[in-house]
């Protein structure tokens, strides 16, 4: 008796090879979409990281310098007038600073005025700080405590061929040829019946912006009004050409007014940084970052000039804010301290056997904003040197007649 076969049914090769190649086909036709939108979503999510970081360092620097009541502004470095920042230091600075601003001044026990100084510095070359090493990129700041000065500056001759300084009198017995070389300076040296202010680290070289921002970025300072423009040829900066579309340059450049002039905007009515973010991820041969060029040229003034460039991903964010504080101390006779009323010849003045107390308005004290740009700066870094009201003790002065006289421990009066 024959059995009846079951008919095996299934896939040829051949079916399976068609099969196969209408799928990498399919594949091949999704993928092509799916690609593009990576990218973009990739693009995308690195974009809104990298503004949003730039923008967190733009609030803080804002938040920190914004209600400052005296600000020193330095670029490129550290230095005095006149003199090298190799032959000063941090806190000989922070010293000038509070002789130029709170000399003389008083709290309401009479007692010399105490306060803090801060100094916010925007790190864009890696600098060594005695045993601190500020990194670039970084922002860093520094606190001190000071005591005011007794008042009465003497004025002081700087001699750079000698770094030396001179009295007056000193000076005046130097020949015309060699005085013709001096700058003439304040608040250096004090006799010892008026001595400088006192300042004391309380702070150094704190980093103040959280680490997770520098893991794959660092960041670059500029003050003063720019914009962040696309390099639509880089070969003119002698950076080859990325053909595969995948990366794209931009430049800083200056706003500028109608005449071609650059509007700096560095002023305690209009205050301005910029704050440039972009990958750390390689570095050439000398430690710097690929991603962030330096191209030199020569103006048509003679002048060298510098233009930095940096290659996506990167963003600019420019925080601008007006010092509301100092801008009041300037238009205004606000009162920013007391201080003893001083006869012609540094003793202090009195009725009715009791020192004349007077209030210190900004007729009576040096300018509330100051920038110092140099030549002598080896650096692009910023430094800011401020206070701000809330620290400085004398915030609530007592009306002056009813101040009782200082006496004794024993009880006389003074």
């Amino acid at each position: 008796m024959n059995k009846n076969k079951t008919a095996m049914k299934g896939f040829t090769l051949i079916e399976l090879i068609i099969v196969l190649a209408i799928f990498s086909v399919i594949m091949t036709l999704v993928m092509s979409f799916i690609d593009p939108v990576s990218r973009i979503m990739t693009k995308t999510s690195v974009r809104e990281r990298t503004s949003a970081y730039v923008d967190n360092i733009g609030d803080y620097i804002s938040k920190s310098i914004r209600h400052a009541q005296n600000i020193v502004v330095y670029e490129h470095d550290l230095y005095k007038d006149g003199v090298d920042a190799a032959f000063c230091t941090e806190s000989e600075l922070v010293m000038d600073f509070v002789d130029n601003y709170y000399d003389g001044g008083i709290d309401e026990n009479l007692d010399p005025l105490k306060g803090k100084v801060h100094v916010l510095k925007l790190i864009n070359n890696t600098v060594t700080d005695g045993s601190d090493t500020l990194e670039e990129g970084r922002i860093y700041e520094s606190v001190y405590d000071f005591t005011a000065g007794m008042g009465k500056p003497e004025t002081v001759y700087y001699d750079p061929s000698a770094n030396t300084y001179y009295t007056e009198a000193e000076a005046a017995t130097k020949s015309d040829a060699e005085k013709a070389t001096y700058t003439e300076l304040q608040r250096l040296n004090y006799n010892s019946s008026f001595p400088h202010s006192t300042v004391t680290i309380k702070t150094s070289n704190r980093p103040v912006i959280n680490d997770e921002h520098f893991k794959d970025y660092s960041y670059y300072y500029k003050l003063g009004t720019a914009t962040f423009d696309p390099i639509t040829d880089p070969t003119v900066y002698s950076i080859e050409a990325d053909t595969t579309g995948k990366y794209f340059y931009s430049r800083i450049s200056d706003v500028t007014n109608t005449s071609g002039e650059a509007l700096d905007s560095v002023s305690e009515y209009q205050f301005v940084v910029n704050v440039v973010s972009f990958t750390n991820d390689d570095k050439d041969a000398d430690g710097n970052y690929d991603n962030k060029l330096s191209y030199m040229y020569t103006d048509a003034d003679g002048k060298d000039q510098t233009v930095n460039i940096f290659k996506s991903p990167a963003a600019m964010s420019s925080v601008g804010m007006t010092f509301k504080n100092a801008q009041m101390q300037k238009e205004s006779k606000a009162v920013k301290y007391h201080r003893k009323k001083l006869n012609s010849d540094g003793s202090v003045a009195t009725e009715d056997g009791q020192p004349i107390i007077e209030p210190v308005t900004r007729n009576l004290g040096a300018s509330p904003f100051k920038r110092v740009k140099d030549s002598y700066g080896n650096t692009d870094n910023i430094y800011i040197i401020f206070t701000v009201p809330t620290e400085i003790e004398d915030t609530e002065w007592k009306d002056v007649d009813s101040i009782e006289p200082p006496t004794t421990p024993g009880g006389m009066t003074l």
